[in-house]
């Protein structure tokens, strides 16, 4: 259980974190299938099935609170060693990867151009939303949402239920990002605000506090309904097209990676680039090595 809870701290922090995945996140470190398998099986073994969602939850939602904290300063001050951290644990994870998708469906010629081209596919999907992840997107987009302080109504409660459901699908299908859904429509401040915010709710509560952060409530049920749901979905995908659900994952991680690649890179024997390189290498080493070592949640 100590070990769902710190992995979901990680998971918890890439599904906020521009151009990355919590479902990417949680299949570097070996827990995806465990949390798909644990909501398949909610209403048929519940404690079993609590046993591993409470404290993926709840360290979720630590990770989610901490990181959209000390997001805005970390990428402001360390955005070329961050986002090449990143790069470095999502291309770590392929040869796990690649192994996972020939567990129980080995490549073979017959099955290879099918594989090839839903990964040249999936490839060719992560390049393209490389075009929304820009700061400037959530400015020229459709804004659902104009800021934190609205009005209820119905309208605003199937939009809020809605913004779950897009989380959700970036939590369980690796190599969706939430946040460049999110800019797409024009509501990642929105959301990155509210969920800063809930820090408030431990240090000073008051009603006013707790008032803002209702809106947080739609948005966390449809996170909910959207992760059964999609779980329900990836499940049979995993069942009945193993190998080649695995080949749209490798392709997602392969694409959205030039998603992560800071803009505006300059190259030199500074402190930044040797700082840079050095955090891609170990992000590298720390996935691959846990993907090889063993130290993934075992199913």
């Amino acid at each position: 259980m100590i070990r769902i809870f710190l992995y979901s701290i990680f998971i918890g922090a890439g599904g906020i974190a521009p151009g990355l995945s919590g479902g990417t996140l949680s299949i570097i470190l070996g827990i995806h299938r465990k949390l798909i398998d644990a909501i398949e099986c909610f209403f048929i073994k519940p404690m079993s099935s609590i046993k591993v969602l409470f404290p993926a939850g709840f360290g979720a939602l630590v990770g989610v609170v901490f990181f959209s904290v000390i997001q805005t300063n970390l990428l402001q001050y360390y955005q070329m060693q961050t986002l090449f951290c990143f790069i470095g644990l999502m291309l770590g994870s392929l040869p796990f990867l690649f192994k996972e998708a020939n567990k129980k469906d080995s490549l073979t010629k017959k099955n290879l151009p099918i594989r090839l081209t839903l990964f040249l596919a999936a490839v060719f999907v992560g390049l393209l939303m490389v075009l929304f992840d820009d700061p400037s997107a959530a400015n020229n987009s459709i804004n659902l949402i104009d800021s934190v302080s609205f009005s209820w109504n119905i309208n605003t409660i199937i939009t809020l239920l809605l913004l779950g459901l897009l989380i959700s699908a970036s939590l369980i299908f690796p190599g969706i990002s939430g946040t460049v859904l999110l800019m797409m429509i024009g509501q990642y401040s929105m959301v990155l605000n509210l969920l800063s915010g809930l820090k408030d709710l431990f240090i000073m509560p008051s009603m006013s506090v707790f008032s803002n952060s209702l809106p947080l409530l739609p948005i966390g049920i449809g996170v909910l309904i959207g992760v059964f749901i999609f779980s329900k979905v990836l499940s049979v995908l995993f069942c009945r097209w193993h190998g080649a659900t695995y080949a749209v994952i490798l392709g997602f991680v392969v694409g959205s990676v030039p998603a992560l690649y800071p803009a505006n890179t300059n190259w030199g024997l500074d402190v930044n680039t040797f700082s840079s390189l050095l955090l891609f290498i170990a992000g590298v080493v720390v996935s691959y090595w846990f993907g090889s070592k063993g130290l993934r949640l075992k199913d």
